[in-house]
């Protein structure tokens, strides 16, 4: 645990201490390997127990001090799921926090294009251009904390010679839709050799007897900051033929990533399960989407994670290994790196739960390099 996050306890513990539940706590932390089987063993002993509430809790906001460095992480993790929101609050509002432009975001550069292979252009200045859409805060649903911090992954992309706007915060379906029809038409996407969607939302799978499109991702929804019960859920696919249609301005056979981070079921997939998913990889044809590539952070049926202090796995494993990776590997390859990713996660941080990428390519027939820093000579940054 950091310093400042130890002095953040130790400052604020007696108002940490009252009315907080130490068998909740226990309860929950025991599944999180925080703690050693001797110091569950302690805390399980009838002479703990019978301590009075406050000093019990005492303990263990000391204990978890020297947890490693992902104690502070579980403790706000813990306190949120055991509904102990005072204690949540004040920890999370008074931990130090680190905004996106204060990480040291470093692109390796490529030193040559792809030599002798079917690769798409990506030569243009900028490479294309992004939309990124974070829903946080929702009128009805949970409040999707720590997700602030995926558009640290903006700043890769703006290294990686991408251009976009700020991150567009909390907005509804209406709101959602509006600014991707906008981002379509937009006339200059026809001078560039890319584009790239993002969304961080809630999600979930549409139950419908539809079978009208024989696509893998069809009633895959994403919600806006408002009621869904009251209207239409915005569709993937939806989004996705939005940019194969003839309003989209980006030149036909350049590439079209869209990254979608929402939960895509209500499963979850606990460390060391056996028979759990396996990394999907897809390369489909559909009568109109072409060159696109979808990337999404679980497979179908299976929750997205997330950290309540770093954000999205997804956009977390992206932030890990566009910077090392892009400059010599395409975003196929790069697909297995980012699982990786997702396996250190569960591992360093004694999460519970696994999660596994699901990797598509729609009227793919390229690979798609970045190439980082080289342009083409007439539209070279210099």
């Amino acid at each position: 645990m950091e310093e400042s996050h130890r002095q953040l306890i130790k400052d604020n513990i007696n108002v940490l201490v009252e009315n907080c539940n130490a068998d909740n706590m226990i309860e929950f932390l025991k599944y999180r390997n925080i703690f050693t089987e001797r110091e569950l063993h302690t805390y399980a002993s009838v002479s703990f127990r019978r301590k009075p509430e406050e000093e019990r809790c005492r303990q263990i906001f000391t204990d978890i001090q020297t947890r490693g460095p992902n104690a502070f992480s579980v403790l706000l993790e813990c306190l949120h799921a055991t509904k102990q929101d005072t204690q949540y609050k004040l920890l999370r509002q008074g931990r130090v926090a680190v905004p996106s432009l204060q990480y040291d975001i470093n692109v390796k550069k490529s030193q040559s294009f792809p030599q002798n292979q079917n690769v798409y252009r990506m030569k243009s200045y900028p490479k294309g251009y992004f939309i990124f859409i974070n829903n946080i805060k929702f009128e009805t649903a949970e409040e999707r904390i720590g997700a602030e911090k995926d558009v640290i992954f903006l700043e890769v992309l703006r290294d990686m010679g991408f251009s976009g706007d700020d991150c567009h915060f909390n907005k509804t379906v209406e709101e959602m839709w509006d600014l991707l029809k906008k981002f379509a038409c937009r006339e200059d996407l026809a001078e560039v050799d890319s584009c790239v969607v993002l969304i961080s939302s809630h999600g979930n799978i549409h139950t419908s007897d539809s079978s009208d499109r024989n696509i893998h991702e069809h009633n895959l929804y994403i919600d806006g900051v408002n009621d869904i019960t009251r209207q239409k859920p915005l569709f993937c696919n939806d989004i996705i033929e939005l940019f194969n249609s003839d309003s989209c301005k980006l030149q036909r056979g350049c590439p079209k990533i869209f990254i979608f981070q929402a939960c895509r079921g209500e499963r979850s997939v606990y460390r060391g399960a056996i028979g759990g998913p396996e990394l999907v990889n897809l390369k489909q044809s559909h009568p109109i989407w072409r060159d696109t590539f979808l990337l999404a952070p679980s497979m179908e049926g299976f929750k997205a994670n997330r950290d309540l202090v770093t954000g999205s796995w997804l956009f977390m494993a992206l932030t890990q290994v566009f910077p090392d990776h892009a400059h010599n590997k395409d975003l196929e390859t790069m697909k297995d790196l980012i699982n990786k990713q997702f396996d250190r996660y569960a591992e360093e941080t004694k999460y519970a739960y696994q999660q596994t990428l699901s990797y598509y390519e729609y009227g793919v027939s390229k690979k798609l390099y970045f190439n980082p820093g080289l342009y083409d000579s007439r539209d070279d940054a210099n």
